[in-house]
């Protein structure tokens, strides 16, 4: 293949090193030797290809980047849901404990009237009693 000519050198650099060290290890092969072991210790790329690779690697990164921005921001979405429907039910738990409240005072309100009309009107009703009696 010609690596050359695209960002390949970079994208598929395994398949490259495989392809290189199977070249080596024909060469040796046909010495007679034993390859044991193949280190790639510089690389002279025209200024072109390089450039590519840049561009190919920060597209890469930008790439990630901007995908990690977008699920940071959607799980920040969520979690203001989450808590927007927590306060919503706090709110909702708050209205019912209230009403409930007031209704509990209002039937205690209710019950404590009735009682003292209930013995005032017994005072009353012996009031008028001890009077009835005093004036016979």
């Amino acid at each position: 293949q010609n690596w050359v000519t695209q960002p390949d050198f970079y994208v598929s650099r395994v398949a490259i090193g495989n392809a290189m060290r199977k070249t080596a290890k024909g060469i040796f092969n046909t010495s007679h030797a034993e390859l044991v072991g193949f280190q790639l210790r510089a690389v002279d790329l025209p200024d072109d290809l390089e450039d590519t690779i840049r561009n190919t690697v920060v597209a890469a990164q930008l790439t990630t980047t901007t995908t990690i921005q977008q699920t940071a921001t959607l799980k920040r979405t969520e979690a203001s849901n989450v808590e927007a429907e927590a306060d919503a039910e706090i709110e909702e738990i708050d209205a019912q404990a209230t009403a409930s409240g007031t209704l509990i005072k209002a039937d205690a309100s209710a019950m404590y009237t009735k009682k003292v009309t209930k013995a005032r009107a017994e005072a009353l009703l012996l009031t008028a009693r001890s009077l009835k009696n005093f004036t016979k």
